[in-house]
């Protein structure tokens, strides 16, 4: 996800996470959490240079 954002995800899980947090109101729990900034502008940009992100949005018929 961070990637995504041209962020440079930290190394270890707990780090990636407190990176994450401000993005998704610091509650990555909640699925709307993600609109502002994982919008579907965001993941079809970024399909390209993602695999995971091109898997998923394949896995959704897009």
């Amino acid at each position: 996800m961070l990637r995504l954002l041209g962020k440079a995800p930290a190394m270890s899980a707990g780090a990636c996470k407190q990176q994450l947090a401000p993005y998704v109101n610091h509650d990555p729990t909640q699925r709307q959490n993600y609109a502002q900034h994982f919008g579907a502008t965001c993941l079809e940009a970024g399909r390209e240079h993602e695999p995971t992100t091109d898997a998923l949005l394949r896995l959704m018929g897009k």
